[in-house]
Formats: structure tokens, sequence, C-alpha cells
């Protein structure tokens, strides 16, 4: 029964590939990036809490696991219309590291899974609180759900800083 469980909990996201296109700073508060992205098909804007642990330029060209089925939510009276995916790590002073999930050869667009299970591409919305309720962490250095590592046609999805434990959020 818990394994049905996790098999429809990972078949809720549409995770796909974001190549981030412009990053600026949040107008309105002081840990957010407000971020175009191009998803192959379309580009849209999220809203992501990196400033304090990336610059720019140095997220610009990237391309990320994104959550394109999240219900959007406005930040800080900003529409965040995805989310990307990161690793975080509390540290042992009590700061929190955090590491992008990024592909370097798949394209904008491209549909992120892992083996055996088949994603949800109907469009259907997640929210929030049932994404938080799903377990991905960084497993073998790569971001995973239940042991099986995120992937796309071409290659395995890496992370960046964390080590393995480390949530995916």
């Amino acid at each position: 029964m818990a394994d049905e469980i996790k098999f429809e909990d990972w078949q809720k996201l549409d995770l796909r590939i974001g190549q981030i296109k412009e990053v600026n700073d949040h107008p309105n508060a002081d840990k957010l990036y407000v971020a175009r992205i191009n998803l192959g098909s379309e580009e849209r804007q999220i809203i992501a809490g990196l400033r304090a642990h990336y610059q720019p330029e140095q997220l610009v060209g990237k391309k990320l696991c994104v959550i394109t089925n999240l219900e959007r939510a406005k930040m800080r009276g900003i529409e965040s219309q995805a989310m990307l995916l990161a690793g975080a790590q509390e540290q042992e002073n009590g700061t929190e590291l955090v590491g992008i999930c990024y592909a370097e050869k798949s394209k904008p667009g491209d549909q992120v899974y892992v083996d055996g299970i088949e994603p949800d591409t109907s469009g259907k919305q997640v929210s929030f609180k049932e994404f938080q309720a799903i377990e991905l962490k960084i497993a073998h250095g790569r971001p995973s759900y239940n042991g099986k590592p995120f992937k796309t046609d071409v290659e395995l999805i890496n992370v960046e800083r964390v080590k393995d434990g480390a949530k995916v959020r």
C-alpha cells in the first residue's frame, strides 16, 4: 500500500527542464529573485528564493529542473508561474546551503522523470502543500524520488553544493 501512495505522489508532478533567460531582484523581498524561464514551447515567470545563494550571472543560461504544474501563487505581490527545484541542507552553523538541480545536455521543455513511473502531463495542478508532502531527496549525489534519480531522455539531473540526504524543494 505504501508503494502505491508513493507512486501516486510522484505522478502528481510535471517536471520539465527550464532555461533561465533573465534574473532580477524581487522589488519587495530581499531573499527572492524574479526570473524568466524558457520551457521550450512557452516562457514563464518564477519567483525563486536563491538571492542569498546565487548571483544573477550564475543563474542566467542554466537549465534547471522546474515543476510546471504547481498552482500559481503571488509572492510579495508578484506571480510565480512555476517553481525551480533545489537541494537544501542545514549546516552546522545553522545556515542553509542551497544547490540548484540542473541539466547540461537537455533542452528547455524536456520531461524530467524517474524510471518506472509515468509523470503527469495532463496539466492538472498540484498545490504547494501536496508538493511538500512528496519526499524528494538527494541520493547518490543526485535529486531522487524513492532512491531513483531524476533524469531526462538524454541525461541524469545534477545538483550543486549539497550532499546526500538533503531535501529537494
